[in-house]
């Protein structure tokens, strides 16, 4: 069941200022009241707030930010990595919200006399705290604690469905991030933690990195049973042939290609559950459904 904003309403509370917020970085930033117009640099924090109903804290956003959002006249700030800080300051936000990729502007951002907050979530259990925290400064204390109620719910459903089948039985999977240099998603990542949730085993579980580059030679070898792709053009070429020394793969003779959605796939926020809810009961294991 795929969960929409405002599909459920649960009455905010009132929550407590002076209030400490725990950092992905390891840091704490004290907030001393609600913040009221918030910058994001975070689609997945953006995306976040919107499924709390409260976009209307969003004084500005990065342009991917912006697809997460049912609002389209949020003004827009600029990229990830080339915000524009003239117009972020020119909105007066309360705080800024920002991630791995904008983590390199904080400085500035500082210097500017912007209270700035890194959330990055790196699995399931950092989504659901980034949506606990981010729901005690918006005073949506409530919903958030909800939300997390149904996610964590949808997920032990999956994990339920899928705790019996063999080793032996489940699918290797090789997830295609970029196809020049090939690059994939490997240990640390949210993308690995679903592949292992929804009943799978990523063939890049034992690499080095987070986003480790892979060579054809070791796609080859590990021949994987299924290839998922955020893109379009990767899934097209595979099952037209124009690879062609990738025809020998087990998941593009048998046609286990699949496209996932960029934005859901890639964005730790709350559809990460409609990501895992796919790869188990669509993809990996239809017969559990």
């Amino acid at each position: 069941m795929t969960l929409w904003p405002g599909q459920w309403w649960t009455a905010a509370q009132p929550a407590s200022f002076p209030m400490h917020i725990s950092e992905s970085s390891g840091g704490v930033v004290e907030l001393q009241r609600p913040p009221q117009r918030i910058v994001s640099l975070n689609p997945g924090n953006s995306e976040i707030l919107r499924y709390l109903l409260a976009e209307d804290r969003l004084a500005g956003v990065d342009e991917f930010s912006l697809r997460a959002l049912r609002r389209q006249d949020v003004p827009l700030v600029g990229s990830l990595l080339h915000p524009s800080f003239e117009r972020i300051l020119a909105l007066n936000p309360d705080l800024v919200l920002i991630t791995e990729m904008s983590g390199q502007h904080r400085p500035k951002l500082e210097s500017l006399g912007l209270k700035v907050l890194h959330l990055n979530p790196q699995d399931l259990e950092g989504v659901f705290d980034a949506i606990l925290q981010l729901g005690r400064m918006a005073e949506r204390d409530e919903r958030a604690r909800e939300l997390v109620r149904r996610l964590r719910e949808r997920m032990e459903r999956v994990a339920e469905r899928v705790a019996d089948i063999p080793p032996q039985k489940r699918p290797q999977v090789f997830v295609e991030i970029w196809p020049e240099p090939l690059r994939s998603a490997g240990p640390g990542t949210f993308i690995d933690q679903l592949i292992e949730l929804a009943g799978g085993r990523n063939i890049a579980h034992d690499t080095l990195t987070n986003w480790p580059l892979m060579s054809l030679e070791t796609v080859l070898e590990r021949n994987p049973d299924v290839i998922l792709t955020p893109r379009q053009s990767s899934r097209q070429d595979l099952i037209s042939g124009r690879r062609g020394q990738w025809a020998s793969i087990k998941a593009v003779r048998e046609g286990r290609v699949y496209l996932l959605d960029q934005d859901a796939f890639s964005r730790p926020g709350p559809r990460l559950i409609d990501v895992l809810e796919l790869l188990a009961f669509d993809i990996l294991h239809p017969s559990q459904q």
